[in-house]
């Protein structure tokens, strides 16, 4: 076999193997960071993205993720939606979760919570990022 053709299975396999693992999208569908529609935002030890164009019937779509970082590290999402109203989303430590809402997302900010063992009562702690636009 050439170099040249050897050179070309490996790449069309090499993007097969991609396309399988969920890794790349398919032409058809195009991404929705390039339609305008998502959103990322992360803070200290938490990441959210949003999709306000899912594709699947539903307005808008948020997933939000906390690294472990010790057994009492959880997380929440506020997000503000297009009427105005909030919704929160939280996950536990090392893990993610998403939800789907009826209407656009405009703004999220991150909160993290921790509580320490060191003392007597424990103290919970908790920090939050300023709001951010997706």
């Amino acid at each position: 076999m050439r170099r040249t053709a050897f050179k070309g299975a490996a790449v069309a396999a090499a993007a097969t193997a991609m396309l399988g693992l969920g890794l790349v999208q398919s032409a058809d569908a195009a991404p929705a960071s390039a339609q305008g529609c998502a959103g990322y935002a992360r803070w200290s030890h938490s990441e959210v993205q949003v999709d306000n164009c899912p594709g699947d019937g539903a307005a808008s779509w948020a997933w939000l993720t906390t690294q472990k970082y010790g057994t009492n590290y959880k997380a929440e999402a506020w997000f503000a939606l297009a009427d105005g109203s909030q919704k929160v989303l939280g996950v536990e430590p090392g893990k993610a979760v998403s939800v789907e809402y009826g209407q656009d997302i405009r703004q999220v900010q991150i909160c993290e919570f921790y509580t320490t063992l060191i003392g007597w009562p424990s103290i919970p702690l908790h920090q939050c990022s300023n709001w951010y636009n997706v």
